[in-house]
């Protein structure tokens, strides 16, 4: 049996490194943001541990522009269509020209796999 599904089912608390909501659990950051944190399981469920505040400079220079990034490409998925795709890709701080966003996006929009998507962001 998978560990995790073991100790919800048979009451066996257990700690493991899960993907949860904040919920508060790390100060500054926003409840309904994805986390990845230790946490105890058992049959009453998933007991998220507390954390102290981070240092700022972690929280505002390494964690919150992937927050951002995250929720910009959400945004561009929802919206469709190719200038949220390129408004999305135009910000991040890793591009480097207006041609490389359009050769990016060109590119991944061409691979046969990816005929939906395409369409999506026409």
């Amino acid at each position: 049996m998978i560990p995790i599904i073991d100790s919800i089912v048979n009451d066996r608390r257990k700690s493991y490194q899960v993907n949860v909501l904040n919920l508060g659990s790390i100060p500054g950051i926003k409840d309904d943001i994805a986390v990845e944190m230790p946490a105890e399981i058992d049959g009453k469920g998933i007991h998220r541990k507390s954390f102290s505040q981070l240092p700022s400079k972690i929280l505002k220079y390494a964690i919150m522009p992937r927050i951002m990034r995250a929720e910009w490409s959400i945004s561009a998925f929802l919206e469709g269509g190719r200038d949220h795709l390129f408004e999305w890709l135009i910000i991040d701080r890793r591009t480097n020209s207006v041609s490389q966003v359009n050769q990016v996006i060109d590119a991944i929009l061409q691979l046969p796999e990816n005929d939906k998507m395409a369409k999506h962001f026409k």
